[in-house]
C-alpha cells in the first residue's frame, strides 16, 4: 500500500512541477530572444509560451538534454535542480552580455 501512494504521489509532483520547469524555460529563452534577437533585429518580442515552443523544437533537434538525464538518473533531485537552474543561469549571463558586452 506505501508503494502504491508513493507512487501516486511522484506523479502528482511531476504535474506540479512540469508547468513550472516549463514556465521557466519560456521565460528566460523570451528574455534572450528580446536581448539578442529583437533588439539588434528589430524582429518582435515572443511570448513565454512561445518562448517554450522553440525550447522544445530545440530539445528534440540538439541532443544535449540526454546527457544531463544520463547523469542524473539516479539521482533525481539533482536533476532536477539542474534543469530549474540552467535556463536562470542563462538569463543571467545574457544579461551580463546585454548589458556589459553589448555596449549599453
Amino acid at each position: 500500500m506505501k508503494d502504491e501512494s508513493k507512487g501516486c504521489l511522484t506523479i502528482v509532483g511531476l504535474f506540479a512541477i512540469i508547468p513550472f520547469l516549463a514556465g521557466i524555460q519560456g521565460w528566460s529563452l523570451s528574455w534572450l530572444w528580446f536581448w539578442f534577437i529583437s533588439t539588434p533585429f528589430g524582429i518582435k518580442p515572443i511570448t513565454i509560451w512561445e518562448g517554450f515552443g522553440i525550447a522544445l523544437v530545440v530539445g528534440m533537434l540538439v541532443p544535449g538534454t540526454a546527457s544531463i538525464k544520463e547523469k542524473y538518473k539516479e539521482d533525481a533531485s539533482t536533476r532536477l535542480l539542474v534543469c530549474a537552474t540552467s535556463p536562470l543561469l542563462s538569463v543571467a549571463l545574457g544579461w551580463m552580455v546585454f548589458h556589459w558586452g553589448m555596449g549599453k
